[in-house]
């Protein structure tokens, strides 16, 4: 008996078109099956590699999955003894990058285009649940160290914290920490003490950015709604809740608060947040890096906000108005109880980054904030503040233990005045400052810090 397997391949290369049943079947499945091979073929594969954000070590049998917006694995992988991975067979689309391991926080890469016949993620950096416990700080000694091996103690909050928590200041982040106390008196003014008691008009606590002086210069006052910085260029906030004048000179013996910004050159991209809420608020902000050169960065951000604050009427602002009003002020002049209570700000700040080699980084940043109008606090009176600006210029040098700054702070009023005479309330103020510190180590336990401030 012939075999029919081989009588039907006979058949189909003798002859241009099969005439049997059969072979018509075994041609179509076969033509069916072209197109599937096809599309396999186009499939994409993401590649990378994972390493440990602490010790910058690769990380090996870490699951990599390939995730939809629902959460549905269409792919995954285990990364090799290098840190190395790459995801095969996956269909095209735009998905998620999930990277997780025992010990770790799980690390989220939204935006992969798997359309593309290969993806490169670079490299994804995993926190251990140790290093959220005991993080790295910079405020207590002006160098890295664990939080638990600092000379005070520090309250750290992280960038994943305050993503997670809308916010008009930087003082929003840190009213869960310990030993702080906080007077709000507007939509954006805020008042923080860690030591000693508490006022509306508070200059006891210490205020950097990025290692700079934050104040208003004239007042040394706290204006938080003043310090350009906005959430998405945040990369911790540091409260070291003891003195620190052994590092940071006089008038810190009340605790120090360091708002510490994203560097370009490890941060890269567009993030932007919108907030809303009760009494018309709004607030839009933006940041975007990028790389100019592999060794310089860029960075620009920005903030709008406005929002209608709670009405109040002072006794003492309203007699003494119509006081003036009856001697013959022209009311719609008279600046005295003029209240305007529609708060609006706006700031905008830049910054360059320059690795000069592996130990030594240059940044040169500058910043600007504008009161459109708000009402403040004041150790006198309140004020009607109207185009208050502050803003800043600033050169940073870190290498190894060397520490170099040179900044400016500027300070105008505007248009600003006290409700209770009307006033004007005059800020035309400048500080200038350089420091230089170094620190050599002695052996594994002592360690000297030197350095000159002016």
């Amino acid at each position: 008996m012939p075999n029919p397997t081989r009588r039907i391949s006979t058949l189909s290369l003798a002859a241009g078109w099969p005439a049997r049943p059969l072979a018509c079947c075994v041609l179509a499945l076969t033509l069916a099956l072209i197109p599937q091979h096809t599309a396999l073929a186009q499939q994409g594969v993401v590649t990378g590699r994972v390493i440990d954000a602490e010790i910058a070590e690769p990380l090996s049998g870490v699951t990599v999955e390939i995730v939809t917006a629902s959460g549905r694995a269409v792919a995954s992988t285990i990364t090799a003894a290098d840190g190395e991975f790459r995801v095969t067979d996956v269909p095209p689309g735009r998905y998620s990058l999930l990277v997780s391991a025992l010990g770790y926080e799980t690390q989220r890469v939204d935006g992969i285009d798997a359309r593309a016949a290969a993806v490169a993620v670079g490299s994804v950096e995993l926190v251990s649940q140790a290093l959220r416990l005991n993080p790295l700080v910079v405020t207590a000694s002006r160098d890295v160290e664990k939080a638990l091996d600092a000379p005070a103690s520090v309250y750290s909050v992280d960038s994943k914290e305050i993503e997670e928590r809308p916010a008009t200041t930087s003082v929003d982040h840190i009213r869960n920490a310990p030993a702080v106390d906080i007077i709000t008196s507007g939509l954006t003014r805020h008042s923080v003490a860690v030591r000693g008691f508490n006022t509306t008009f508070n200059r006891k606590m210490f205020v950097l950015t990025d290692n700079r002086w934050s104040s208003v210069p004239s007042l040394r006052y706290n204006a938080m709604n003043m310090i350009p910085a906005v959430d998405e260029d945040i990369e911790r906030i540091e409260l070291v809740l003891g003195p620190g004048s052994a590092l940071y000179g006089p008038n810190t013996a009340n605790g120090v608060l360091h708002i510490i910004t994203r560097s370009p050159l490890d941060h890269q991209g567009t993030s932007a947040s919108l907030i809303g809420g009760s009494r018309e608020v709004f607030q839009g902000s933006v940041r975007h890096a990028g790389l100019i050169s592999e060794n310089v960065g860029y960075k620009i951000s920005g903030t709008y906000f406005r929002g209608d604050e709670w009405k109040y009427a002072d006794s003492v602002e309203v007699a003494n108005r119509q006081t003036a009003i009856d001697a013959g002020a022209d009311p719609d002049t008279l600046l005295i109880g003029l209240r305007d209570f529609d708060a609006g700000r706006f700031s905008g700040d830049a910054r360059l980054d320059f690795r000069l080699d592996d130990r030594s980084i240059l940044t040169l940043s500058g910043g600007y904030n504008r009161l459109t109008s708000s009402i403040e606090q004041t150790n006198v009176t309140t004020a009607q503040a109207y185009d208050w600006a502050y803003s800043y210029v600033q050169a940073r040098f870190h290498r190894d233990q060397l520490f170099a700054q040179a900044y400016v702070n500027w300070s105008n009023a505007g248009d600003t005045y006290l409700l209770r005479t009307g006033a004007p309330l005059v800020d035309n103020s400048v500080v200038y400052a350089g420091q230089l510190q170094h620190a050599t180590d002695l052996g594994e336990r002592q360690r000297f810090i030197y350095g000159a401030d002016l």
